[in-house]
């Protein structure tokens, strides 16, 4: 390694970090570093920004001497600066106007530097009096949509508790018409701001979550984190607690649309991180326990709920990224010979040695002993992302990538509660060098695997999945698990229970409504020739309507006949269509047993059901000669304990320990 005068060798044992001070930005930007103990309490701030290209950089002088960072780096120096001497932080003392900054306080080019100070970022941001959040130079869309969450979080702070998603405060600033721009109202420019760059980076995540304060800055405008917070709150509450149809008079179509699909993830993912990281922190302080220990598993968590959407250039960083909150004890390893699939599998491990003998600990964070496995499974495209990589291994980076296509929706564990059949079962999962060890009742295989559920635009009717659900009923119109409607079944697979029902409907009645909501699922059924729908209704329905108990005509159930007005039609289907969306992309399929359920979207028929000691959802499992392979979590209706314990009792199906691969 070639020496560097602006760097000199750091005191691990003492916490040492450098610090910036700031001498001036123009005409050039000169700095001076100092190496402090964060065992000191030393006054300082952290910068939290995208890097941005490697590749495009800017001459810099610290200590004396030039130094090569990226432009983001420097343009976000100058804004603190700014900041720092006229701005809005101005009044912040001038002995704590320190600041790190991992691009210059660590040796970029000493990798062995760079393998102890990464895990003590973790350290690194906690202390900070503040972290400044760059979110790029100075533009008006930026600031307009900071003017936008100061507005609504001034307007909803005077808001009674039970009205915290009320609208009528905005009638106070203008009739809403879509013509009319009104800057402090601007939620095109709040979608802009949360739609930077910056909030899809992993370490965004433990720098804001583990921050005891965050300022978000661009150019000469800054916005503290608690208003950003707040409109998030509220755009929730909006739009959970109404519908297209629930628009008031002053707020025109256009602007209403926006306020009811605006994408709020990507505030509320690491709002939420904040949220349990410091509700845990209160849980430490008032009961006394191990707060490292209950933060590792908080941490565990909230990787595995995050997880998809954050991106990284290295894909090792979606566990090393994630340490500040997992306090995982992984010594960083960026060298070629340490492959990323091992990696992944050190963070189960480190899973089991943390958590498996303190079973209390994870129920109490409702963590299931292989919730991993949601993450993970050769049943998704994303699997072929990661050489060498086990299939009971989550893929976080190959998840990362799904999502940012879209095609990333799977089934998630739901709770810690894991079937009661294996309660006298005490073998517990474990690792056996690259394979899972766990107990397993295998199901059976399939008998008919339909269509991938997808998107129907333009009110097409998705015509193999409505074939493959009219003879899937028509073959046994009776579901064996629950004994009632298999079209019930179906819906309430593919909604996945999160259908309303229709007052005033009788079950067969609600099931044909529902159905064809599938079949279209989109508010405005006016469009759609009345002949078509008869004619696409009737060919998927007719059969089955007149082979129960009473025949019914199909047509006097759809939506634009069931609803008594045009608002109770659009609520409705508003909501159906938001819960079918969840289930875009899996695929419905039938086991030989008579199981329906949704699966991953690439299982075969030879692939078998089973339920595992430890996961709280059924999976899919392939055989490759004695041992198999993880196809993927899955959602089955009506599969119920009684019903898999009469047949272990009887001998049908038993309790064995597998090997998975």
């Amino acid at each position: 390694m070639k020496s560097n005068p602006i760097y000199s060798v750091l005191d691990t044992s003492r916490q040492e970090i450098r610090l910036i001070e700031i001498i001036s930005t123009a005409p050039d930007i000169v700095c001076e570093l100092s190496t402090v103990s964060l065992l000191g309490d030393p006054a300082f701030s952290a910068l939290s920004y995208v890097w941005g290209d490697a590749a495009v950089t800017e001459a810099i002088t610290v200590n004396g001497t030039p130094l090569s960072v990226t432009t983001n780096l420097a343009n976000a120096i100058r804004d603190v600066h700014y900041h720092w001497t006229q701005g809005a932080l101005h009044d912040q003392p001038v002995q704590s106007r320190r600041l790190w900054a991992d691009g210059i306080c660590i040796n970029q080019s000493d990798d062995q530097e760079k393998n102890h100070q990464v895990p003590l970022m973790k350290a690194v941001y906690p202390n900070a009096e503040r972290v400044l959040s760059w979110l790029g130079v100075g533009s008006e869309s930026t600031h307009l949509g900071f003017a936008f969450c100061r507005t609504v979080a001034q307007e909803a702070s005077m808001l009674p508790p039970d009205q915290n998603g009320s609208v009528e405060w905005m009638e106070r600033y203008i009739s809403l018409d879509s013509t009319v721009d009104v800057p402090e109202l601007s939620v095109a420019h709040f979608d802009y701001l949360t739609s930077n760059p910056y909030w899809t980076r992993v370490w965004i995540l433990q720098e804001i979550v583990l921050a005891r304060e965050v300022v978000l800055v661009s150019g000469t405008e800054v916005l503290d984190w608690r208003a950003l917070a707040s409109t998030r709150e509220w755009l929730l509450e909006v739009q959970d607690r109404n519908n297209l149809g629930d628009r008031p008079e002053y707020i025109s179509d256009p602007f209403w649309l926006r306020l009811l699909y605006l994408d709020v993830k990507t505030v509320g993912q690491v709002e939420y991180g904040r949220k349990v990281y410091q509700a845990q922190t209160r849980y430490h302080d008032n009961t006394g326990n191990n707060p490292k220990r209950v933060l590792t598993l908080t941490g565990f968590l909230l990787t595995h709920q995050l997880c998809d959407r954050y991106r990284a250039t290295d894909p090792k960083d979606y566990v090393y990224g994630y340490m500040g909150v997992t306090r995982l004890r992984l010594a960083p390893d960026y060298s070629a010979e340490k492959k990323v699939a091992a990696v992944y599998c050190d963070f189960v491990a480190h899973w089991f040695s943390e958590c498996l003998d303190r079973p209390d600990e994870a129920q109490s964070l409702s963590l299931c002993d292989l919730w991993f496995l949601s993450d993970a499974g050769v049943g998704y495209t994303f699997s072929q992302t990661c050489p060498d990589l086990p299939s009971w291994a989550p893929n976080f980076a190959g998840l990362s990538i799904a999502t940012s296509r879209n095609d990333s929706r799977r089934i998630l564990w739901t709770s810690s509660k894991e079937s009661y059949i294996f309660a006298d079962y005490n073998e517990t999962p474990r690792l056996v060098g690259p394979s899972l060890h766990c107990a397993a009742i295998l199901l059976g295989p399939f008998y008919s695997i339909g269509p991938p559920i997808s998107f129907c635009p333009d009110f097409l009717v998705d015509a193999q999945l409505a074939f493959w659900i009219r003879a899937s009923v028509l073959q046994s119109p009776q579901y064996r698990s629950t004994r009632r409607h298999k079209l019930r079944a179906i819906l309430d697979i593919i909604y996945r229970e999160r259908w309303e029902a229709i007052d005033g409907l009788d079950e067969l009645q609600q099931l044909v409504t529902m159905f064809s909501l599938i079949i279209g699922p989109r508010p405005d059924f006016e469009k759609i020739p009345k002949e078509r729908l008869r004619t696409e209704l009737l060919t998927c329905m007719a059969e089955f309507c007149e082979n129960s108990d009473e025949p019914l005509d199909a047509t006097n159930f759809l939506p634009r006949n069931v609803f008594r007005d045009k608002k109770e039609r659009e609520n409705a289907t508003h909501h159906q269509w938001r819960a079918y969306e969840q289930s875009i992309g899996l695929r419905i399929a039938e086991t030989r047993d008579g199981y329906l359920g949704l699966f991953p979207p690439h299982i075969a028929e030879d692939d078998v059901l089973c339920l595992l000691k430890g996961c709280s959802v059924p999976v899919v499992l392939r055989k490759i000669g004695s041992q198999y392979q993880h196809v993927g979590t899955c959602y089955v209706s009506g599969l119920v304990d009684g019903e898999v314990a009469e047949l272990v009792r009887n001998g049908r199906a038993r309790i064995e320990t597998i090997e998975i691969v």
